[in-house]
């Protein structure tokens, strides 16, 4: 899919309104212009914030970063992210940090934001998709390899030949997991304490 840049823009920048808060990113006036160190800076504060979970801070650092720097793709995948998580804007969510990863492609940051966008979305095969993609970019990167770790790992179907979707492995994995679960209650009033 390419996006040209007012379609682009577009979606990123007027991403709609709500009744109690407007989703849309000021264009500044002459005097907020920031040198690119500065935007950087904020970049980085609105970074922080949504690590310490502050997401409507972040939401709103990245609508400062985005009017001075409407390209930067970490930038826009951040704010793809915090309008899913805030908003519940899947769909713009997903259409800005598609883009955002088309404009950065070599950025694991990027990728994982659009993982986690799909994971909210409900897209959970994509978002492991994303995921695994963004680790073999950047191995060493604990956050990625955390939103591997809390999506699982699925264990091979009872009848590898049928998709896992098929009536005959749903079956049987639910009798497999109830079964385990009898073997480890019998294993835990069993053992000494």
């Amino acid at each position: 899919m390419t996006t040209t840049h007012s379609e682009f823009e577009n979606s990123t920048l007027h991403a709609g309104q709500r009744q109690d808060s407007t989703l849309e990113i000021q264009v500044p006036d002459g005097s907020a212009v920031r040198s690119p160190g500065q935007v950087h800076l904020l970049f980085e504060e609105a970074r922080a914030c949504w690590r310490t979970r502050r997401e409507a801070e972040a939401f709103g650092l990245m609508q400062k970063v985005l009017s001075q720097d409407p390209e930067n793709p970490e930038a826009l995948s951040f704010f793809g992210l915090c309008l899913a998580k805030l908003y519940g804007e899947h769909a713009r969510a997903l259409d800005i940090c598609t883009a955002a990863v088309a404009r950065s492609p070599e950025s694991a940051e990027v990728r994982t934001n659009l993982g986690r966008v799909q994971l909210l979305a409900g897209a959970n095969g994509a978002a492991h998709r994303s995921f695994v993609l963004a680790y073999r970019q950047d191995p060493g990167n604990p956050a990625i390899a955390a939103e591997l770790a809390s999506m699982g790992v699925r264990r091979p179907t009872a009848l590898p030949f049928l998709e896992r979707s098929h009536w005959c492995n749903r079956i049987l994995g639910r009798a497999r997991h109830g079964f385990e679960q009898i073997v480890a209650a019998v294993r835990n009033r069993s053992s000494p304490t």
